[in-house]
């Protein structure tokens, strides 16, 4: 399967910066603008997505709560999906804590091009 990315942030710009950023790695994307968004793209094609970058703090549903919502769902087929968070907050960045919300990872805030190559680049789905 072709590595394909879910961005979800509510912050037009970030949107932008990160949509650049995987264009400029040859990385297919969609963009949200919200937690319930990116929850019926799931929802909606279980498959199209093969990793999740997540803002954590959003208004109305937190990337926190569709995160849980994700890895704990009974979509069928389940979803094992990879999911990133994006964050300045560092409480986030502790891998305990992250595996707690059902996360493998974290991106701080600003992204850069380098830091998001390299995290990408330790998940299989990244090729």
């Amino acid at each position: 399967m072709k590595t394909k990315v879910l961005v979800v942030d509510d912050d037009p710009e970030a949107r932008i910066i990160m949509s650049d950023f995987l264009s400029q790695l040859n990385i297919q994307h969609t963009l949200v603008s919200s937690a319930a968004e990116c929850l019926a793209k799931l929802v909606n094609d279980p498959n199209e997505f093969s990793m999740v970058l997540m803002d954590i703090h959003m208004p109305s549903l937190s990337g926190v709560d569709a995160s849980t919502w994700i890895q704990g769902s009974d979509i069928d087929p389940p979803r094992n999906i990879p999911i990133i968070a994006m964050t300045a907050d560092e409480s986030f960045h502790d891998r305990e804590n992250l595996a707690r919300i059902g996360m493998c990872g974290a991106l701080a805030k600003p992204v850069s091009l380098e830091t998001l190559r390299a995290t990408l680049s330790k998940l299989t789905v990244y090729h």
